[in-house]
């Protein structure tokens, strides 16, 4: 029983180191400005997607061409 107490106890404590070491290891990004570095590309990355997200319905394709304009332009196959 001793053991399996001691194995419990010293999980718990190595859950808490390893959090421990991620909350320092992020204090020392902020600190050298790794994080400042990564968060621009990062946004602006975000943005251009949401904006392409919200913009998908005004150029969809259809089967037989672009919705709006599909008579401006009639292709026909090479023969």
């Amino acid at each position: 029983m001793a053991q399996t107490e001691e194995r419990v106890s010293s999980g718990g404590i190595g859950r808490y180191l390893l959090v421990y070491l991620c909350i320092l290891i992020l204090v020392q990004a902020l600190k050298s400005g790794i994080l400042i570095q990564i968060a621009p590309p990062t946004l602006g990355s975000i943005g251009v997607i949401v904006v392409m997200y919200r913009k998908r319905n005004q150029v969809r394709r259809t089967e037989s061409g672009v919705e709006s304009g599909e008579d401006l332009v009639k292709w026909r196959p090479l023969k």
